[in-house]
């Protein structure tokens, strides 16, 4: 270390000796000042305090403020020389150690350039035997990379902070006894209670219902194994029955980060897709019945009149012929008409008719068909007339359809009920039945197409493509009416209501 020769008198140089072994101090970088306030003359430096502020031994001798001035042109607000010169004039006071907060000094580096540096300094007075204070060392450990570290943890910490609580998914920070310390808003919105009603409490302390679930089990795993879990629950406890999925990952404080998310409306679109596939293939199988079985007696009748010599045997043939043509020919139309409904290709023939009149036709079409049951049919008709501006023809195949679904679900000997009613500006019929009746969660199914109810005992649907009952909805809506349903349960029934608009009175 050079010795020093630019002191004052006042200023008491170290021996060689004491330089030698201060220029060799490991750890942070230390300075030995004179207590020469304003000056603070430097009278030796470390060599690691050379290398840190990139400059040499030629500082010895130099005031302090004049070597360090802290005058970076990027930091006008620098508080580091303020702040430095205080703590040394509090040594000076008082005799007795100061630490500093950690400190932005900046440092101007031999090519001109500047560079932001932070440090943890302290500085200690150092007495002569006589008491006097002799020097003040000031030591300073580099913590430039830790603050940076620590404002770069900060960042990070608000970015996760603001993406939590902007994220649709809600989030759950428990600690290793899964109590709640910390949770989004999503996670309020999504459970219905507030953060501060659930923190300190674990799940099954806050929805009783959770106790002994495999999501309750999977957060205990993560905790106990430091493993992720992946987990689909059913929650009931949460407003209205919700299916989540979980994911659960632990924390190096010895918790679990929690993410879920409701997935209840995908769940019910794929169990709303596997059902409307299953309900494709019934829909297929029974297609082919339905088409095979008039073809077959056709295929059967055309044998016949090609050997029959027996006019009246070939009448019968072409009778039985003719009437599977038909049932053929209904079953296409009614395919046609899903088609065309869907695409809206429907065009309505509206016109004034008379409500009973519809009804008359429905019933002459269905008549025979009830007969053959041996049910009975109680009809009940208003008075005078009930004008609706509607496609008559399309009516009547609403009524029909509801009249031979009334037939073919209700028991031989059974009973059926058409009756027409007027409520305020609507004519309503009702067609009931004294049938198998429909199950309460099979109600809102009954409208979808190719949708069949299972009666005991016989085959599934009774006939039919299971359509008739969704082309009957939606005719009834291109008519701006509704059509309703209504059961007791199984074994009691079914009543269908028919709601359309009926013309104004004129003037």
């Amino acid at each position: 270390m050079t010795a020093v020769s630019t002191l004052g008198p006042a200023i008491t140089a170290p021996s060689p000796d004491l330089q030698a072994v201060f220029a060799a101090l490991p750890g942070p970088a230390t300075v030995l000042l004179a207590p020469d306030a304003p000056d603070f003359t430097i009278v030796a430096t470390s060599r690691v305090f050379q290398d840190l502020t990139h400059t040499d031994a030629s500082l010895l001798g130099q005031p302090l403020f004049q070597a360090f001035s802290d005058a970076n042109p990027a930091n006008p607000q620098a508080t580091g020389v303020a702040n430095l010169r205080a703590s040394l004039e509090t040594v000076l006071a008082t005799g007795q150690p100061h630490r500093m907060e950690t400190q932005r000094y900046d440092l101007c580096l031999p090519d001109g350039r500047w560079e932001a540096r932070h440090w943890a300094p302290r500085n200690t007075p150092v007495f002569a035997p006589d008491g006097s204070l002799q020097y003040i060392l000031h030591t300073a450990d580099d913590v430039t990379g830790d603050v940076h570290a620590r404002e770069a943890l900060h960042r990070a910490q608000e970015r996760t902070a603001r993406m939590l609580t902007r994220m649709s998914d809600g989030y759950l920070l428990l600690d290793d006894a899964l109590r709640v310390i910390d949770m989004n808003p999503a996670a309020e919105r999504l459970v219905g209670r507030t953060r501060e009603a659930l923190l300190g409490l674990a799940p099954w302390e806050a929805f009783p219902a959770l106790q002994d679930t495999e999501l309750v089990q999977a957060l205990r795993d993560v905790v106990q194994a430091r493993r992720a879990k992946h987990v689909q629950h059913l929650c009931s406890s949460l407003p209205g029955e919700r299916h989540l999925e979980v994911d659960a990952h632990p924390t190096a404080a010895g918790g679990a980060a929690v993410f879920w998310r409701d997935v209840t409306e995908r769940v019910r679109s794929e169990e709303a897709l596997r059902l409307a596939d299953r309900r494709k293939d019934e829909f297929l199988a029974t297609l082919a019945h339905e088409l095979r079985n008039p073809l077959a007696p056709v295929r059967t009748g055309i044998h016949i009149l090609r050997r029959a010599g027996n006019p009246e045997m070939a009448q019968r043939t072409l009778a039985s012929m003719e009437r599977q043509m038909t049932h053929l020919v209904r079953l296409i139309d009614d395919l046609m008409d899903v088609s065309r409904i869907s695409r809206g290709k429907v065009e309505l023939q509206r016109a004034p008719v008379a409500l009973n009149a519809i009804v008359e036709a429905a019933l002459e079409h269905a008549r025979p068909a009830i007969e053959a049951a041996g049910q009975a049919l109680d009809v009940s008709l208003l008075p005078g007339t009930l004008t609706l501006h509607a496609d008559a023809t399309r009516l009547v195949q609403v009524l029909g359809n509801l009249l031979n679904n009334a037939s073919k679900y209700t028991p031989d000997g059974g009973r059926i009920g058409l009756a027409v009613t007027r409520e305020d500006s609507e004519a309503v019929v009702r067609v009931s039945d004294s049938g198998m009746g429909i199950a309460p969660g099979q109600l809102a199914q009954v409208f979808e197409p190719f949708t069949q109810l299972e009666r005991p005992g016989h085959a599934r649907g009774q006939g039919g493509l299971g359509i008739g009952l969704s082309i009957s909805q939606r005719l009834v809506r291109l008519h701006g009416g509704a059509l309703r349903v209504h059961s007791e349960g199984r074994g009691r029934g079914a009543t269908f209501s028919v709601h359309l608009p009926l013309v104004p009175p004129a003037g």
